[in-house]
C-alpha cells in the first residue's frame, strides 16, 4: 500500500469522524495534540535507551506495526514479536520527528520522519483508554528519493 493510500485511508477516517458529536473544547485538542508528540519523544529516548516500561505502558495490547520498504521488506508485527526483535538487535540510534498530529475525539494520529535502520516515515495512531494514550498501530514506509 502507498503512503498515499495510507494518508487517503487516514483521511477518510478522520473525515467521518469529524462528523461525530465532541463535547471537548479546542483546547483539549490543543492539550492532546501536545500530549501525543511529548509519548512521541518519549518513545525515542525510551528505544534508545532500552526503557522496556515505558514501552510496555505506551504500546497497546493488540499494537501492531506494518512495515514496508526496504531493508526489511514487507511485514506486519504485533507487540510481543516486536519487544522480542528490538530487545535483541543491536542498539543503533533512532532519531524522528513528529510533522503533524490530528486529534479526533479519542483518537489520534501522528505523522513522523525517522531514521533508524533507514530513512522512513511513519503514521501512529493513537487511542485515548480511560484518560491515558497508547499507540495502537504504526505504519513505517522507506522514504523514497
Amino acid at each position: 500500500m502507498s503512503k498515499w493510500a495510507v494518508a487517503l485511508a487516514i483521511s477518510a477516517l478522520l473525515s467521518g469522524c469529524a462528523s461525530l458529536p465532541d463535547k471537548r473544547q479546542a483546547g483539549d485538542t490543543r492539550a492532546a495534540e501536545a500530549e501525543i508528540r511529548r509519548l512521541e519523544e518519549g518513545w525515542t529516548t525510551a528505544f534508545n535507551n532500552r526503557d522496556t516500561r515505558f514501552m510496555k505502558d505506551v504500546m497497546a495490547p493488540e499494537y501492531v506495526l506494518f512495515s514496508a520498504g526496504e531493508p526489511q521488506g514487507r511485514n506486519v508485527t504485533n507487540r510481543d514479536a516486536w519487544m522480542r526483535v528490538w530487545l535483541r538487535q543491536d542498539s543503533l540510534p533512532y532519531e524522528a520527528k513528529v510533522l503533524g498530529v490530528v486529534v479526533v475525539g479519542d483518537t489520534a494520529v501522528a505523522t513522523l520522519e525517522a531514521r533508524w535502520r533507514r530513512e522512513s516515515y511513519l503514521t501512529d495512531t493513537w487511542a485515548r483508554r480511560q484518560g491515558r494514550w497508547q499507540l495502537i498501530f504504526r505504519h513505517s514506509a522507506a522514504r523514497r528519493r
